[in-house]
């Protein structure tokens, strides 16, 4: 078994949604880049990355709090949350992502 800790960035900030709304959410006070960071250090081979700002805003999202993240992890990162089109699996890949997990481009 292959346990893959897990990092929701909205905004730029690490959080958990509650309930899956956007409006009720938990804002973590921990940077995503050290997060990943320490995953690595306690062994964490992967990294699982959801934008939920892209999932949320489609192609308006700034996903910079996320490449940044996929650039600096220490460890292989799987991504998903807004992944429409093709040009968002590319995005995502050319900036260090190992997989990209697509929902929504796979069935639209």
């Amino acid at each position: 078994m292959t346990l893959i800790p897990a990092i929701d960035l909205l905004d730029g900030q690490c959080v958990r949604l509650l309930r899956g709304e956007f409006d009720n959410c938990k804002v973590y006070d921990l940077d995503a880049s050290r997060l990943a960071a320490d995953y690595a250090g306690q062994g964490a081979e992967w990294l699982h990355v959801v934008d939920l700002a892209a999932s949320r805003d489609g192609p308006k999202a700034d996903t910079r709090p996320l490449l940044k993240l996929l650039q600096s992890a220490p460890q292989s990162v799987q991504t998903g949350g807004g992944v429409r089109v093709e040009s968002d699996v590319r995005l995502r890949l050319d900036h260090g992502a190992s997989r990209v997990v697509a929902g929504s481009i796979c069935v639209g």
